[in-house]
């Protein structure tokens, strides 16, 4: 199947599904990053030496750090060839929400200091 880029960008963009999507995408990456990912860390490798030397590890840390933004990508390139079969409007909102993410993902420390300081 070939996306017909044409096509996507004509395609009206519905902004509540847009909005959903995104807010949806956010909660599973945040829950990924700070409890999926450590958990099964540390249900494989326990605690102690060994499993520190394990996770100081540069594949281990690489995908502590960009592991939640890799399975939100798949997720989002499963469900936009989905939808773009389907309709392709809803394809769209797939398409920016996984671009919008790519994009701010390596500033995400940054974003969540900013956020905690506007409570404060």
């Amino acid at each position: 199947m070939t996306v017909n880029l044409k096509k996507l960008i004509k395609a009206r963009l519905p902004i509540i599904h847009f909005i959903s999507v995104s807010f949806l995408g956010l909660v599973l990456v945040s829950l990924s990053y700070a409890f999926f990912i450590p958990l099964v860390y540390w249900s494989l490798f326990g605690e102690g030496e060994t499993s520190a030397r394990i996770a100081r590890q540069p594949i281990n840390l690489f995908l502590q750090e960009w592991g939640a933004l890799i399975i939100a990508l798949l997720i989002f390139g499963i469900l936009f060839f989905r939808a773009y079969q389907l309709r392709p409007q809803k394809a769209k909102s797939y398409l920016l929400t996984a671009i919008l993410f790519l994009l701010t993902y390596p500033f995400r420390q940054e974003i969540g200091n900013f956020v905690f300081d506007l409570i404060q």
